[in-house]
């Protein structure tokens, strides 16, 4: 049995509490070698702000490639053209630059490292001699999901924008994995508050095997993927719950003006599973229709259909 206090209004967790987040550091850079080719430079630059000017840098060239003749016979050391070695070369003196923290991959020997630079913001570009397709600077964003190497320090989060003229499709992605090897996850933005208040929602009371009672709150699913543009709270937020009942293998809320339904099949979940799709198993959050104030009172499942109930004449 669920138990409402209609006179509560429904709020994140209080204080600096960061229920369901994902803590990242928006300091972090990621810098990633797809494949190295003879002869060409790599080069890395940590910038101050926008615009703003250089405080680091790092170069490095590869070995140009050897003809062999019959009369003259040199040789290259292959490690010299391994992604690991050049990466780890830029790594090295980027480290050099005064940079406070250069986290080098877990093994050494993997074709990226992660930067922490110790300034509120700063800007990372990336130059090679083979048109800027090998070597990458990931700070932030990516441009597309296709971009994200296959590659990374675990828990490194990046946001994908898409088109950049509007929200709409932006997403996030946290690489999870061990030495490197792994995949992204679709998550939620870094550092928001992805949770509900417990205390300030519906309790339940539940009747144990030996005929007592628990009265208690409920574990509220956190949000999962997108942020407040593209995955928003539900429309109680800030507001009271003046009703709550299941209807179609949904949790329904009434809220003001406001009907909101869980995620089908799962009635403690009020946030879409992915931001990339729209799902019909979404939860729904609708505005009745209806040109005066009307806030939604109770509401009554009848079979398949549901009739809601305002204070309205």
């Amino acid at each position: 049995t669920f138990i409402v206090n209609t006179a509560k209004t429904v709020d994140i967790p209080a204080g600096n509490q960061m229920q369901g987040g994902i803590l990242h550091s928006t300091q972090k850079s990621l810098v990633y070698l797809k494949s190295v080719n003879y002869g060409r430079t790599y080069s890395v630059g940590l910038y101050y702000g926008s615009g703003g000017s250089r405080f680091a840098h790092a170069t490095t060239t590869t070995p140009k490639q050897v003809t062999t003749t019959a009369t003259n016979s040199q040789e290259i050391n292959n490690d010299a053209l391994k992604t690991s070695t050049v990466i780890n070369s830029l790594r090295a003196i980027v480290n050099a630059n005064n940079v406070d923290a250069v986290f080098p991959s877990t093994h050494h020997d993997e074709p990226y490292f992660v930067i922490d630079a110790n300034h509120s913001t700063y800007d990372i570009k990336v130059t090679d001699d083979d048109g800027g397709v090998n070597l990458k600077a990931f700070k932030g964003t990516a441009k597309s999901f296709t971009d994200l190497p296959n590659q990374c320090e675990d828990g490194f989060v990046l946001g994908v924008v898409g088109d950049n003229q509007k929200k709409e499709d932006d997403f996030y992605v946290k690489f999870e994995g061990v030495g490197g090897s792994g995949f992204w996850r679709e998550c939620s933005a870094p550092n928001i508050n992805n949770g509900i208040a417990a205390t300030t929602m519906p309790h339940q009371l539940i009747q144990n095997a030996d005929q007592s009672f628990t009265f208690q709150p409920v574990t509220w699913d956190d949000r999962k993927c997108g942020d407040n543009n593209t995955n928003p709270f539900p429309s109680f937020l800030g507001s009271k719950i003046t009703d709550i009942f299941f209807h179609r293998n949904r949790l329904g809320i009434l809220s003001g003006e406001n009907v909101i339904f869980s995620e089908a099949g799962s009635y403690y979940n009020f946030f879409r599973t992915t931001v990339r799709s729209l799902l019909d198993s979404d939860p729904i959050d609708v505005a009745v229709s209806q040109n005066e104030v009307s806030d939604l009172k109770a509401a009554l499942p009848i079979q398949d259909n549901l009739l809601l109930f305002s204070a309205l004449n």
